[in-house]
C-alpha cells in the first residue's frame, strides 16, 4: 500500500512539473519520499524542481543522497559539480566531476567544465590537459581552444577574438546585476575616465555617437546630453533590453561591432566609444578599419584597451579570457590607418579578485 501511495504521488508530482506548477510538484514528491525515501529518481526530480524554484542548497541536498543510492548515475553527479561550483566550493565540485567522468570519460562537456574548475584553481598544466581531452570527446572545439589559449604564452596560435557564443552567454547572463557588479564589486572606472578624457578634448555636442558594446548604459548615462542622436550596439540581447529600459538611446541594435559599422554609411557618426569593450577583441585591425570608414571626417573613437603586462608584443589573451594590448600596438594600428592620437592615458580601469587592472584610455581623430 505504501508503495502504491508513493508512486501515486510521484506520477502527481511528474504531471504538476510539466505543467510548470513547481510547488504543488515539490510538496507531491516530499510525500513520495515520507513512504519511499531512499528512491532515487524521486529525489533526482524533486532536485530539479527545487533548483527551478531558485533552492539551490537543498537541491544540492537531495542530489547527494540520490548520487550516494546510485552509484552509476553520471548525471546527477554532473548536477552536484554544479550546484558545489556555484558555491564556490572548487575542490568539492571537483571532486563530484572527477566521480561523473570515471562513470563516463567520453562527456566532452564535463571535460570542459573540469578545465574551467582547475583554471580557477589555478592548475593551469591539469586545466590545459582537461580542455584536450574535451576536443578530442566533441566538446565545442572553437570555444576549448580559445580556453586553451588562455593559458599558453602569446603566439601564433592566440585567436583573433573571443568566440560570439561565449561573449553573449557570458553578458546575458550577467545583464540582471551588471552595473552593480562592475562598479561597485569591481570597482570600474573606465565608463567615467574615458568619457571625462573625451569631453576635456571636445564638450560637444555630437550629432551622431554610437555607444559600442553599450552594456546596460553606463557611458550613455554620460553622454545623453552631449548628443543630438545617441544609438547603443550591444553582443547580448539581454544587455540590449537593459540599455533600452533606460530610455536613453535613440536606436538600439543587437548585432556585431565590425558587422555594424560596414554596414553603415560612410561618415555616419562623429563619435563612436566603447568602454570596456575590446578585451573581448584580440586583433584591432578589423575594428580599426571599420570604425574609420563609418566616421566623418574630424570624428572621433574614444576607447579602452587593458595593458599588457609587461608591454612587450601585440596582445595576449589572459587567463581570465580577456585581452590585452600594448601601447606599440594601438599606435602601430592607429597609424596605419591615417588616425591621429588626440590623447592616450594609462589609468587604473578596474579590479579583478583585489588586483587593479590598468588600461590605455584613448581618443583618435579621423583626418
Amino acid at each position: 500500500m505504501s508503495f502504491e501511495l508513493a508512486k501515486q504521488h510521484f506520477l502527481q508530482g511528474l504531471a504538476e512539473l510539466q505543467q510548470g506548477a513547481l510547488t504543488q510538484a515539490q510538496a507531491s514528491f516530499e510525500a513520495s519520499l515520507l513512504l519511499l525515501p531512499d528512491r532515487p529518481s524521486t529525489l533526482i526530480n524533486l532536485g530539479a524542481v527545487r533548483l527551478a524554484l531558485g533552492k539551490n542548497a537543498d537541491a544540492l541536498a537531495v542530489l547527494e543522497r540520490a548520487a550516494a543510492l546510485d552509484a552509476s548515475n553520471a548525471g546527477v553527479r554532473l548536477q552536484c559539480a554544479q550546484l558545489q561550483q556555484e558555491q564556490q566550493r572548487l575542490p568539492d565540485a571537483l571532486a563530484w566531476l572527477d566521480q561523473a567522468l570515471a562513470l563516463d570519460a567520453t562527456n566532452g562537456a564535463a571535460w570542459s567544465n573540469r578545465g574551467m574548475l582547475l583554471r580557477d584553481m589555478q592548475r593551469r598544466d591539469e586545466a590545459a590537459a582537461s580542455f584536450e581531452r574535451a576536443i578530442d570527446h566533441g566538446a565545442d572545439a572553437e570555444l576549448n581552444t580559445f580556453y586553451l589559449a588562455s593559458l599558453r604564452p602569446a603566439g601564433q596560435d592566440t585567436p583573433a577574438f573571443s568566440p560570439r557564443g561565449y561573449v553573449e552567454k557570458l553578458f546575458d547572463s550577467y545583464a540582471d546585476d551588471f552595473s552593480g557588479h562592475l562598479v561597485q564589486a569591481l570597482q570600474y572606472q573606465g565608463h567615467e575616465r574615458l568619457v571625462r578624457q573625451l569631453l576635456g578634448l571636445n564638450p560637444g555636442p555630437f550629432r551622431h555617437v554610437l555607444d559600442l558594446g553599450c552594456g546596460t548604459g553606463l557611458c550613455g548615462a554620460l553622454l545623453r546630453r552631449h548628443a543630438v542622436r545617441l544609438d547603443g550596439l550591444d553582443l547580448a540581447r539581454a544587455m540590449v533590453e537593459k540599455a533600452r529600459a533606460t530610455q536613453r538611446y535613440d536606436q538600439l541594435f543587437h548585432a556585431d561591432a565590425v558587422a555594424h559599422l560596414q554596414s553603415a554609411p560612410a561618415g555616419s557618426y562623429d563619435l563612436i566609444i566603447a568602454a570596456d569593450v575590446f578585451n573581448y577583441v584580440g586583433a584591432l585591425e578589423p575594428l580599426f578599419t571599420a570604425a574609420h570608414g563609418a566616421l566623418a571626417p574630424g570624428g572621433r573613437f574614444c576607447f579602452t584597451v587593458e595593458a599588457m603586462e609587461p608591454d612587450s608584443g601585440d596582445m595576449r589573451l589572459l587567463p581570465s579570457l580577456r585581452y590585452a594590448h600594448s601601447e606599440a600596438y594601438v599606435r602601430r594600428v592607429a597609424a596605419q590607418r591615417a588616425w591621429r592620437i588626440d590623447a592616450m592615458a594609462r589609468a587604473p580601469l578596474r579590479e579583478d579578485q583585489g588586483v587593479l587592472i590598468a588600461a590605455w584610455y584613448v581618443v583618435l581623430v579621423n583626418n
